[in-house]
């Protein structure tokens, strides 16, 4: 008797499916699967939980593979990579996986997955079926849902992009690579190295996705509410590492459709065939002979370009050069022609091109470059459950969030807690809070203020404000309507923001700046620009000398706020210009003619609203007296200005900021201050009242000054001593310092700063590390208050606090004399 064949894999499938069905409609019968409701609800959920689009930050880096085939002339390579991210793996069960454990089934399914790995995941709740924490002796049954919580990491993408390229525009570079669009269907030039749609180790960086998310990220800046989500359903195939021209329908019908059409038998060739040619040009290494020729013929060298046809022989037949068609990027370069023959698979192409001696370039498996592909260190399992709070509601940061940079004050305060260093970073002071001020809240609390007060600032407080500042503003203030008090100065500059500013406004400040004001800007969606200080030019040569000793002494009235470039940059998007006097962190305190200079400016400008930020308002030195732009005529109804009685009375954990303005500008700030704390702390708002009205009479704002002065003077006679080139303030509680003549600083001065240089890689972070590591001194580096690094003022300045004790400045000067050599 004849060998009968085995069954082919199509015919193994087909009786595996024919034999499932049958196992399906007598577990229906007897009761034994999930009725229909219940697999409705299970569908909708899988629906749900698949459809949930996970969200991860997303960076962009330059590829630094000397040898990756991206980059070409024109053109450069960026890797596009994922932080990992909580996924949810979700499907209904698969015939072949019924009758059998889950143990069974993440043995022969997932063999990448260890024994111990499954173990550990079960028992903590990781896998589920139908809704239900499942062990490994769970037996599946058809049509159940499965349901695992894994730590994705996704290997990275290499894009490329013209030399032309800015940074700021990668974040919508798949726009790019669309070359026609209509209500039904997109035409994309796909590059290669990266999947048409999510599959295996890829999600977030697949063409699809990253359609999708430009897609909907371009329709939040322009304020468009899209109806219905874009859908995109590939049309034709295109291997990974193929790049080429795809269709993707809008819609699974226009894709069955389009399909058809690309697919259809040709009446003019015969069956079988297609009515489209797709040619594959491949960049390969070495050179190909000039003439046609089947592999099999393939011998000598010529232009590294192959263009891969059908032949009647069998072969592929190899033409060069290709022209036109030649590839802008390393693997293999799909193009669609209407011509009738048959398309090669792009994996056979590349074995074959691999075995004749002229491998693709940047081809991972059958070349010899390898894709780079970093791989953040795995989040443990035990994490997994405590950043999970359901199987069905895996949500992320929103990307506003994730994009904020860390705060520095934060960060170098732990840092100088953890080695035990003087913390001259964080501007709170360490000197104590005037005694009339702690008995003011005592006896607010005791007399049982400690309820809810009124969203705009307790009665007795805005009163006191009103009559303290109407004769500073030459008007007569309505406390009800003109004053609002919030939880903290910065509190007050997110509700002035939301209140006052939309998604896609600018906001435009002097730098360096305080950073709250970019990070709140970014937070409200609103894009913020920076104008430098003016630095005299002889003083600017002196500061940026690299004599170990400079003579030279140096204060914040060397700088002038550079007027013409405020005017440039003012456009018709921008809604808010601030102004901050005495300046945090220079301490440089305008004077009343510079801000009429500023106002003469402004007025050719009447939709921008002034915010100012005059938080050190009585901390002025050397007999300054703090100037007010809301005083000046006509700029009250423009004017937001901000205080904080937290700095005013060294009081800073009270948080207890407030801002005078307009009524019209008030009512909005104080209903968006309402959605979030509701009201300001009744008992300090009480106790604040009562200390304003004391300090008119105690000569506390004449002894802070005193005091103030005093340590700034000590502080800066010091650094100027030792080299740390200080910029003696007018105002506030900071000096800013050029450390780089200190030897300690030494290893700092080459660093090399790019465009993409992180901050926390800057000399100035770099110096600060050092030092509080060292157990010396806690500073703040200067890099997070400036929007560009040509816009320092040297590479290597710090911020230092003085609104400190004695003891504390004594041990910080000692620090100081200490790295003189």
């Amino acid at each position: 008797m004849a060998d009968v064949p085995p069954p082919s894999k199509k015919q193994r499938r087909k009786q595996e499916k024919t034999r499932w069905l049958a196992e399906r409609k007598a577990a229906q019968q007897d009761g034994g699967i999930a009725s229909s409701k219940r697999k409705r609800r299970n569908q909708r959920q899988c629906h749900a939980t698949a459809s949930a689009s996970p969200s991860a930050a997303v960076h962009y880096e330059a590829c630094t593979s000397a040898t990756c085939g991206n980059r070409l002339a024109g053109s450069h390579c960026v890797v596009r990579s994922i932080e990992p991210y909580v996924h949810c793996f979700a499907l209904f069960a698969k015939g072949r996986w019924a009758g059998r454990s889950l143990g069974e089934l993440f043995a022969s399914e997932f063999p990448t997955l260890s024994t111990d790995y499954c173990v550990q995941a079960a028992q903590l709740g990781l896998i589920r079926v139908n809704g239900e924490v499942a062990d490994l002796d769970t037996v599946i049954k058809g049509g159940d849902f499965f349901e695992h919580i894994k730590h994705r990491h996704e290997p990275n993408v290499h894009l490329p992009v013209e030399d032309s390229t800015e940074v700021s525009t990668l974040k919508s570079l798949s726009k790019t690579w669309i070359h026609f669009e209509t209500d039904e269907l997109m035409v994309v030039d796909k590059p290669s190295g990266i999947p048409v749609h999510p599959t295996g180790s890829f999600h977030l960086n697949s063409l699809t996705h990253m359609l999708q998310h430009d897609r909907r990220e371009a329709t939040v800046e322009k304020e468009v509410e899209e109806t219905e989500t874009l859908e995109l359903f590939p049309v034709h195939r295109l291997d990974r590492l193929t790049s080429g021209l795809l269709i993707l329908a809008k819609s699974a019908d226009k894709a069955r459709s389009l399909t058809a059409e690309l697919t259809a038998t040709s009446s003019d060739v015969g069956a079988g065939s297609r009515s489209v040619q797709k040619y594959y040009v491949a960049r390969v290494k070495g050179e190909f002979p000039d003439t046609e020729g089947g592999f099999a013929a393939v011998k000598g060298l010529n232009s590294g370009l192959v263009k891969i046809d059908s032949a009647s022989d069998g072969f592929w037949r190899v033409t060069a050069p290709i022209g036109l068609m030649s590839p802008r990027q390393g693997h293999v370069r799909c193009v669609i022609e209407a011509e009738d023959s048959k398309p090669w698979r792009t994996h056979q192409i590349r074995v074959h091109l691999q075995h004749l001696d002229f491998p693709i370039v940047n081809d991972p498996m059958y070349g010899s470059v390898n894709e780079e592909k970093t791989m953040e260190p795995m989040l443990p399992l035990s994490k997994l459950p405590s950043v999970l709070p359901s199987l069905r509601h895996v949500r992320s940061i929103s990307q506003r969030v994730r994009t904020l940079p860390d705060n520095v004050f934060a960060e170098f305060s732990a840092l100088a807690a953890q080695h035990g260093a003087v913390n001259l970073g964080q501007g709170f002071p360490s000197f104590g809070t005037p005694q009339f001020v702690q008995q003011a809240a005592i006896d607010a609390i005791t007399d049982g203020n400690n309820q809810y007060t009124r969203p705009g600032g307790h009665p007795s407080y805005v009163e006191t404000l009103a009559e303290m500042y109407s004769p500073l503003l030459n008007r007569e203030l309505n406390p009800m309507t003109e004053i609002v008090t919030f939880n903290g100065a910065q509190e007050g500059i997110a509700s002035i923001m939301a209140a006052v500013l939309e998604p896609g406004d600018e906001v435009l400040t002097f730098e360096p700046y305080f950073d709250a004001y970019v990070t709140v800007s970014q937070l409200h969606g609103v894009k913020s620009a920076g104008v430098p200080f003016r630095f005299d030019p002889a003083k600017r040569a002196a500061f940026l000398s690299e004599d170990a000793h400079v003579a030279e002494r140096f204060t914040s009235r060397d700088f002038q706020a550079d007027l013409e470039k405020l005017e440039a940059k003012l456009t018709p998007k921008t809604k808010m210009v601030v102004l901050n006097t005495p300046h945090n962190p220079m301490g440089k305190v305008f004077s009343k003619q510079e801000l009429e200079q500023l106002a003469r400016v402004l007025e050719r400008h009447p939709n921008v609203i002034v915010l100012a930020d005059e938080v050190y308002e009585f901390m002025t030195y050397d007999g300054l007296e703090h100037e007010r732009i809301a005083a000046l005529p006509g700029f009250f109804d423009r004017t937001i200005s901000l205080f904080s009685a937290g700095k005013t009375f060294s009081c800073t954990g009270w948080r207890a900021g407030y801002a005078v303005g307009p009524a019209h500008l008030v009512g909005g700030i104080t209903k968006a201050h309402s959605t979030v704390p509701f009201c300001g702390t009744t008992p300090f708002e009480v106790a604040l009242a009562s200390a304003f009205q004391q300090a008119k009479h105690n000569g506390y704002y004449d002894e802070l000054r005193e005091t103030l002065q005093t340590k700034r003077n000590r502080l800066c006679d010091a650094l100027q001593a030792y080299n740390w080139r200080p910029i003696v303030p007018e105002g506030g509680y900071f000096v800013c310092c050029n450390v780089q003549g200190l030897p300690f600083y030494d290893e700092f001065r080459d660093i090399e700063i790019t465009p993409d240089t992180p901050k926390t890689e800057f000399p100035d972070y770099q110096f600060a590390y050092k030092l509080v590591k060292a157990g010396h001194l806690a500073v703040i580096p200067t890099s997070p208050f400036f929007s560009r690094p040509e816009n320092r003022l040297a590479p290597g300045v710090v911020r230092l606090a003085f609104c400190k004790d004695d003891k504390t400045l004594d041990d910080s000067i000692r620090v100081i004399e200490s790295l003189k050599n």
